[in-house]
């Protein structure tokens, strides 16, 4: 059976031709996957594939029967060790790897696609997600991880100079540049690190209630975790009566599941934020500045 490429991930893709190759090689690439592990399409006819943003994953059948899901993804540098990281946990609060072709193509323990915490209560989610960020954080971290202070060095050197442009106030990008610096000096770099743990990225299995997927492994501050879940499911943050402490409880509740220091979680969020609002402001999206500064400053009050 031909897997045909869903139109949403080539939705995902608009604007970049430099990943047209790939995706028209997809269809190819997994009979090439089915073949060489002796898998079968386990799809009806005229049902799409799923996909995430920049992956291909199509439901298949192991020769003996037992589901899987057969994963490609574009090569991108944050999930060159998706493979290894996935092998280091060995399905401990982690979707299991049960094959890899050693670079971009995996066969994984099928989980149930669409049922993600997303609709769950959010204090229930995000204690779910600090249970399995307890368990993901092992130390010391696999050598082949790099370390996310090497980002955080470029980032004090470039704070250090006078900004580029004024769309975060002084005063907050200050404080963020002082954060930073303290962070560098204490980096509690030992840890192996989901990096992009949210509400998305957990799904619900057959032999856990809930697993993570989609890593993007590094080494790092277990603290450094906990940013992406304030900024996804941030109207309900802004929409409560007391934001900042709504942002401040969410972040409280995270830690202590998760084991991990609220006030270094705090400042990693801000440091966080005040980044993703310059990128954002670089790609001109106006309304994704003002989320990420409006979280950074509620973490400050």
């Amino acid at each position: 059976m031909t897997v045909a490429v869903p139109a949403g991930l080539r939705r995902s893709f608009a604007g970049e031709p430099e990943a047209r190759p790939w995706l028209d090689a997809l269809p190819e690439a997994v009979g090439q996957a089915c073949a060489r592990w002796s898998l079968t399409v386990d799809l009806a006819p005229d049902e799409p594939a799923w996909h995430g943003f920049a992956a291909l994953v199509v439901p298949v059948r192991r020769d003996d029967g037992t589901p899987a899901a057969l994963k490609v993804s574009w090569p991108h540098w944050e999930a060159t060790h998706e493979a290894q990281g996935l092998l280091a946990w060995d399905g401990d609060g982690a979707v299991r790897c049960l094959e890899t072709d050693g670079a971009w193509t995996l066969l994984l323990e099928r989980l149930h696609a669409g049922r993600d915490l997303t609709r769950q209560p959010v204090e229930s989610a995000v204690a779910v997600i600090g249970d399995l960020l307890a368990r993901l954080h092992r130390t010391p971290a696999p050598s082949f991880v790099q370390p996310v202070s090497d980002e955080l060095g470029r980032l004090v050197e470039r704070w250090a100079q006078p900004p580029s442009s004024d769309v975060v106030p002084v005063r907050l990008r200050e404080h963020a540049a002082g954060l930073a610096r303290d962070l560098v000096a204490d980096p509690h770099d030992s840890a192996l690190l989901h990096c992009d743990l949210h509400y998305t990225n957990v799904l619900a299995a057959d032999r856990e209630p809930w697993l993570a997927i989609d890593p993007k492994p590094r080494r790092g501050d277990p603290a450094y975790e906990i940013a992406p879940l304030l900024w996804n499911r941030f109207e309900e943050v802004t929409s409560s009566a007391g934001p900042a402490e709504a942002a401040r409880r969410r972040l409280r509740l995270a830690c202590d599941h998760a084991g991990i220091d609220p006030e270094r979680a705090a400042a990693w969020t801000i440091v966080r934020e005040v980044q993703n609002a310059e990128w954002a402001a670089e790609a001109t999206d106006d309304a994704e500045v003002a989320r990420h500064l409006t979280l950074a400053e509620l973490l400050t009050r």
